[in-house]
């Protein structure tokens, strides 16, 4: 693409997910060691199963076959099988050892991953006989990591986060920092949470999953609202990674945040996946893996 001939929105949007959807195969791997069901990959340098990368690459899945929810419900349950009592959950999972040692928390997806899966698939009912661990696993960061103050939530660390070199998290002591975007999934796992509960008939889990659900929305709005244009991050992030495309025959996991240019990790497919999607989404309003959007309104 030429900077002086820019696609239009229409173009952009046909070209993405032609070009982005075609990678979707490279990301799904056979259930392999530490991990007893089949699970996704960023692709690239990674065989592991990282959670927010296969939670994201699952969501896109669902968006163009709903029989491929199978793979946010594995998603669930290989993290679930390293569920605590107490309910921590590690971050990633590594076929030949087990858990990541550093990524010690998952990040706040458990209940979307379980709902969306169970959306696509038709059936709620596998929740049932691991509702128990998957509770303790979505409430641990309130339990452990929550701020009495402002009545948020918190990052336990900067890997953890997922935004690895985020200047928020690097050089801070640990549990320290009230992230919108751990506050943003926690919100919507738990909303999620209330709707899987309802679906199970527990009555007592679905009032306390919408009160936890209310609560963290009013503290959300009140600390860290700043209302944004979701279209122009759309198009800003199609389009660097359609010229990645077009100049390297690959996407990267990062990217420079002044000039574009790529930084780490050739052949990452992860993320990047909703590229296909971004625009559509943005313009029409409408989320594809639940059309109904009844995570995102109240």
């Amino acid at each position: 693409m030429k900077e002086d001939s820019p696609l239009t929105l229409d173009e952009l949007a046909s070209v993405a997910a032609e070009k982005i959807d075609a990678l979707r195969s490279r990301v799904i791997r056979k259930a392999n060691g530490a991990l007893p069901y089949d699970y996704i990959v960023p692709n690239g340098v990674y065989e592991e199963l990282w959670d927010w990368d296969a939670f994201f690459v699952g969501l896109h899945l669902i968006s163009e076959n709903r029989a491929d929810g199978i793979y946010l419900k594995n998603w669930c349950l290989n993290f679930l099988h390293f569920t605590e009592p107490d309910g921590q959950t590690p971050g990633g999972i590594r076929p030949w050892a087990g858990r990541d040692a550093r990524l010690y928390h998952i990040k706040p997806l458990l209940g979307q991953a379980a709902y969306y899966a169970s959306l696509s698939l038709g059936d709620f009912g596998w929740i049932e006989p691991v509702w128990d661990r998957m509770k303790a696993g979505v409430t641990y960061r309130e339990r452990k990591m929550s701020d009495a103050a402002t009545g948020l939530i918190k990052w336990w660390d900067s890997l953890e986060s997922g935004a690895d070199n985020n200047p928020a998290l690097v050089r801070t002591y640990h549990n320290s920092i009230a992230g919108v975007d751990v506050n943003a999934f926690m919100l919507l796992d738990y909303r999620a949470m209330t709707v899987i509960a309802d679906r199970l008939d527990k009555p007592d889990d679905t009032r306390a999953f919408r009160e936890r659900a209310q609560l963290l929305g009013r503290a959300v709005n009140v600390h860290l609202w700043d209302p944004g244009d979701a279209g122009q991050v759309a198009e800003r992030v199609t389009r660097l990674c359609l010229e990645d495309l077009a100049a390297n025959g690959m996407m990267h996991e990062n990217y420079h945040s002044e000039t574009g240019a790529p930084l780490a990790a050739p052949n990452f497919i992860s993320w990047n996946l909703l590229v296909a999607q971004m625009i559509e989404e943005a313009r029409t309003r409408v989320f594809k893996p639940d059309p109904t959007q009844a995570l995102w309104i109240e």
